[in-house]
């Protein structure tokens, strides 16, 4: 059934990793926590110094709500080493080897 059906996933966990691997699963996206933690920290420390409405009114709004884009990295078999590279580089733990 490899390759038949286009399967999309959202982690980076060892059994969607070995899936990768085999094929079966085309692309995964990989959340951004360290970009999260330390927008979230700017932002708040940003808040704090100039007051919420401010920087409110400096990011990006979507639907009328502020809006920060944190991104995500697509994993697919091509960029699986160098994706694990990132990881290790930025000193994240897994349980996966390319």
């Amino acid at each position: 059934m490899a390759g038949k059906i286009n399967i999309v996933g959202i982690t980076v966990d060892p059994e969607t990793i070995k899936y990768i691997k085999e094929d079966i699963i085309n692309i995964t996206y990989a959340l951004e926590p360290y970009v999260e933690g330390y927008l979230a920290a700017v932002v708040l420390y940003d808040m704090s110094l100039h007051g919420p409405n401010i920087i409110l009114n400096l990011v990006s709004k979507k639907d009328g709500y502020p809006f920060v884009a944190l991104g995500m990295t697509s994993v697919n078999r091509d960029n699986l080493q160098e994706f694990h590279e990132l990881l290790q580089k930025r000193g994240v733990p897994h349980k996966w080897t390319p």
